[in-house]
């Protein structure tokens, strides 16, 4: 690797562990996917982009888009670190478990398209969550080619734009799972108990 792309390597590694706490293992993909000016450019023009949606609509309803994107990408690692950042709030939130854990969430990847829908379907309809039904189906008609006819579906395709390039980039290097990426992943004692609580349930 060169050495402008590991200084932005290091750079987008250390955004993350300071958003996160902890240092994002797609990052070095990315950059060199991109390049290192490429990556750049391509945080500067999605990252608050992101984080306008994320607090507009709230980290569950974000995070869920994210997951719901993912998986009909097929991307293990994005829809585990989304997955359990939405597991972490909708249980600080809620008090309650969503329907499918973060290791479920990733294992509808290896299912067909309709059965990944059917999977997502059940689990929002169980879940109860504000405009979660709504926005599943925005997505997809989003994603099929529809035009956005409102501000919340120009969010949405830009979600579904920008994951278009993460998950290929996660998926195209075969990228491990790490952590939520959520700065809610900082708090390790709702990690645990949340853990507990998993545990509990199964």
């Amino acid at each position: 690797m060169q050495l402008a792309q590991k200084l932005m390597t290091r750079l987008l590694e250390t955004v993350g562990e300071r958003k996160w706490g902890v240092r994002p293992r797609l990052m070095a993909q990315i950059v060199s996917t991109l390049g290192a000016a490429g990556a750049a450019r391509w945080f500067v023009a999605n990252l608050p982009r992101y984080e306008r949606t994320l607090a507009t609509l709230g980290p569950v309803r974000t995070h869920l888009l994210c997951v719901e994107i993912s998986v009909m990408n097929g991307c293990d690692y994005c829809t585990f670190a989304h997955g359990l950042a939405l597991e972490l709030h909708v249980f600080r939130e809620r008090g309650a478990l969503f329907p499918l854990d973060e290791d479920q969430l990733a294992a509808l990847n290896a299912a067909p398209d309709a059965e990944r829908v059917a999977a997502l379907e059940r689990a929002l309809a169980e879940a109860a969550l504000p405009d979660s039904v709504d926005d599943f189906a925005r997505m997809r008609a989003l994603a099929g080619g529809a035009s956005a006819r409102d501000r919340l579906d120009r969010r949405i395709a830009h979600l579904i734009a920008m994951f278009a390039v993460l998950n290929s980039c996660a998926i195209g290097n075969k990228v491990k799972a790490d952590e939520a990426h959520d700065a809610i992943n900082k708090d390790k004692a709702l990690i645990a108990r949340y853990r507990a609580a998993r545990a509990a349930r199964s």
